[in-house]
């Protein structure tokens, strides 16, 4: 059965007043009534030709427009219809892939392992757990005060954070004498922590030891 509202209600004389509560009242109907929202719609659509309006009176009108434009979109969205504006956003938030790397935008680069780590005098550096090669050694590579000839190894010493220490010799080559190298095995720096790194140098000190620090988060 129709809604008795859609044949009783004078639209024209009711938007005359868009804020009074019987104009009020029947736009927040034709959200749950179809039968009022296409009386509503075939108002809006009608051909008028009444005389021109005062300004207060067209702008009533432009007001009462608004409001049904409203409602008309309210039943839409209650009906299912999805606007086609709503899509093109949807559609515009869309990943994007980078035309570089061809990785999306707003996803995580795959981490470079490191096949060395190189540390300056006192040096501490921080470096991800990922970017630990996985099943194969890294080589350390630690900067020294310049290594007396003939003396091809320095002592190197690793200190974990939980306890755990490496001792292990570390090369010097002929062509670098300020520079100190030694390869940890893989599954030595696969915790999360501080390790310390010591050298034990040829400084002519009284104690001759130089120390670095890895951060693995």
């Amino acid at each position: 059965m129709a809604c008795h509202r859609a044949t009783e209600f004078d639209l024209e004389v009711l938007f005359r007043e868009p804020d009074s509560p019987e104009c009020r009242d029947f736009v927040a109907h034709t959200g749950d009534c179809s039968d009022c929202a296409a009386a509503l719609q075939r108002h809006l659509e009608a051909p008028t030709e009444a005389p021109p309006r005062t300004p207060s009176v067209a702008v009533a009108g432009a007001a009462a427009v608004i409001v049904a434009v409203i409602a008309l979109l309210a039943l839409s969205e209650r009906s299912g219809d999805v606007p086609e504006s709503t899509s093109a956003v949807a559609e515009d938030r869309a990943p994007i892939a980078d035309a570089a790397t061809g990785v999306e935008s707003g996803t995580a680069a795959a981490i470079e392992p490191l096949a060395a780590l190189h540390l300056d005098l006192g040096e501490e550096r921080e470096i991800e757990a990922a970017a630990l090669p996985a099943g194969e050694p890294i080589l350390l590579s630690l900067a020294v005060p310049i290594v007396t000839d003939g003396v091809g190894t320095l002592p190197v010493r690793l200190i974990a954070e939980d306890g755990r220490v490496l001792e292990s010799p570390g090369s010097v080559r002929d062509d670098d004498r300020e520079r100190a190298e030694v390869a940890i095995e893989p599954d030595w720096l696969n915790r999360p922590g501080r390790y310390i790194v010591e050298v034990r140098t040829t400084e002519k000190t009284h104690l001759p030891l130089r120390r670095y620090a890895i951060r693995v988060r």
